[in-house]
């Protein structure tokens, strides 16, 4: 194809990812936050490919965490919904999807919970701890096995620590099981035993 007059190049099929044009003042808020997000994904990929699944919020909020201009506090939202007791269990099972609204019917919600851990972890156990995460991940050791070898704590704990840091009860809130039910009802099938009949 032709190359676009402001693409410095073609895109490296190395990279699986294609370079997009800017429009003119536009520069700033792509670079800082999707250009950077997305080599964080390149980044993920060459060295942890096992260690990051899909559309989750531990690769979403990995990537966010790498972006300098955001689209709205991030971190903010998430303490909002800290404060109010509807933060999700984050390392129990996989924790909330990158796509889909949260509680507060806003999308990206992966995407944001998962930044909040990842600057937790800057936070608290800084850059180095962030950088032996990833690597060690790429090793295939499971998610939460490293994160206790790497931050020294079992997982409850790590899970109450980053709850604590953002306004929220240390232990996430049981839900209640919703019943479902069915209108019409339905019929349940019954079968009798029967004498086993003689030919």
């Amino acid at each position: 194809g032709q190359r676009h007059p402001r693409l410095p190049g073609p895109p490296a099929p190395a990279w699986r990812a294609t370079p997009h044009p800017l429009s003119s003042g536009a520069a700033a808020a792509p670079a800082g936050a999707t250009v950077l997000h997305e080599v964080a994904h390149m980044y993920q990929d060459e060295y942890a490919a096992a260690g990051f699944s899909p559309g989750t919020w531990w690769i979403e909020g990995n990537a966010t965490f790498f972006e300098l201009n955001q689209q709205y506090d991030y971190e903010q939202r998430v303490r909002n919904i800290a404060s109010s007791g509807r933060l999700p269990t984050l390392l129990k099972g996989s924790g909330p999807g990158a796509s889909g609204s949260g509680p507060d019917g806003i999308g990206r919600y992966g995407y944001d919970v998962g930044y909040t851990f990842w600057k937790w972890v800057a936070v608290n156990y800084g850059l180095d701890a962030h950088r032996e995460i990833i690597e060690k991940v790429g090793t295939g050791i499971d998610r939460n096995g490293v994160l206790e070898e790497v931050l020294g704590m079992p997982i409850e704990d790590i899970e109450r620590q980053w709850r604590i840091w953002l306004g929220a009860s240390a232990e996430p809130p049981t839900l209640i099981p919703t019943p479902t039910f069915r209108f019409p009802p339905t019929v349940t099938p019954f079968q009798y035993p029967t004498s086993p009949s003689s030919e």
